[in-house]
């Protein structure tokens, strides 16, 4: 499954990875669940890294580097 985050669509091994460890820290049971939990992320790449960023100060910050 491939995630869309604030529409930017997420490669699959990044969605794996936010999917795995969104549910081991208990937010979210199912991929669809991780999807509803970030759907007011936004998303913001800088340099190697893309950042997903919770709309308030409560939420997980996520940041992922681009392979290169």
């Amino acid at each position: 499954m491939n995630l869309t985050v604030n529409g930017i669509v997420l490669s699959q091994k990044r969605s794996s990875l936010i999917i795995k460890e969104l549910i081991r820290e208990s937010v979210a049971e199912h991929a669809k669940d991780v999807e509803e939990y970030l759907k007011n992320y936004t998303v913001e790449e800088m340099g190697n890294t893309i950042t997903l960023r919770p709309p308030s100060a409560e939420g997980i910050q996520i940041s992922l580097f681009k392979s290169s």
